[in-house]
């Protein structure tokens, strides 16, 4: 039986209804130390709330920082306690949204029962841009301002503070992996089975948690990385590495549907794109400019009933 992880931050309407279209399957679930817990729980419709799991121990999460990476590894934590060796732990945000029944996604998992659903190219085999996000020392979980939701200025003026640290960075020497890994990059919401993330996480070493520390993204590198100098490499989606293909992260999702932008919200608009679409997930949604939508991808799509879970 698979287990399924959600990192988010906003959106509790969203939450309950993935949650609900997940069933009948435990969820895990991490939110942000700046937003309300309460707002998040109550929204869970009762009927699913023996089996959605709210981690306690939460954190404050910064975008692109490894706080985000902390985060996921204590929703994989809380998973693994549970979760079967061989049965899949599935990670979404909270801006997923499943586009086909969850017991197809099951099925199709079944078929291919040793497949690591994680996309990666090997950094070093890219571009410049990539190997700065990894040889660069990045600051993302800067302790400014990171306890609240802020204003439009106050995270204007954060961001240019980490900025200009970043750019001091320049002049210091490159950082060096450590030697026990490959560094790669690719999708961030993964399908790897317990198996597989057990070894993962036997592997992190001190030295390879300080030096993911201050690559940019590292949700975007660090079981990649460990993936990829595993012993299940051979068993990732293609069978190895991927090829790298260009600076678009939609080239390297996994079992989602992403816009190239990464940036776009699913409406109404894009439903015979979704509809038509081989994949198990879109990414991005929100409850007011996607609602429509999602009320055609329960009826037509998930075969439930709309606003099940509202």
């Amino acid at each position: 039986m698979p287990s399924f992880i959600i990192y988010t931050h906003q959106e509790p309407q969203i939450l309950a209804r993935v949650c609900s279209r997940l069933g009948p399957y435990p969820v895990f679930v991490h939110v942000d130390l700046k937003a309300d817990l309460s707002e998040f729980v109550d929204a869970i419709n009762p009927v699913d709330l023996h089996r959605v799991h709210f981690i306690a121990d939460r954190g404050y999460v910064n975008w692109a920082g490894w706080s985000q990476m902390v985060a996921i590894r204590k929703l994989v934590s809380a998973a693994l306690l549970t979760t079967e060796l061989d049965d899949y732990i599935v990670m979404l945000s909270g801006q997923d949204y499943p586009i086909k029944p969850v017991q197809e996604l099951v099925q199709a998992l079944n078929c291919f029962p040793r497949v690591q659903y994680l996309r990666a190219f090997i950094v070093d085999e890219s571009d410049q841009h990539f190997r700065d996000q990894v040889d660069r020392r990045h600051y993302r979980d800067l302790p400014v301002l990171v306890k609240r939701r802020l204003t439009t200025n106050e995270r204007k003026f954060r961001n240019a503070l980490i900025r200009g640290m970043s750019s001091l960075d320049f002049i210091r020497r490159r950082r060096t992996a450590p030697k026990a890994i490959t560094v790669a990059h690719g999708g961030t919401h993964f399908l790897l089975t317990a198996r597989c993330i057990t070894e993962l996480e036997s592997m992190v070493t001190p030295e390879i948690e300080k030096y993911f520390k201050r690559t940019f993204c590292p949700e975007e590198h660090f079981y990649q990385s460990l993936l990829v100098s595993s012993t299940f490499a051979k068993d990732m989606f293609g069978g190895g590495p991927s090829e790298y293909l260009g600076p678009v992260q939609a080239y390297y999702a996994n079992l989602h549907l992403i816009d190239e932008t990464t940036q776009k919200i699913f409406t109404h608009d894009d439903f015979s794109e979704v509809q038509h679409s081989a994949k198990f997930f879109v990414r991005k949604v929100a409850a007011g400019r996607s609602a429509k939508f999602l009320d055609r991808v329960d009826a037509e799509l998930l075969k439930v009933k709309p606003k099940l879970a509202d």
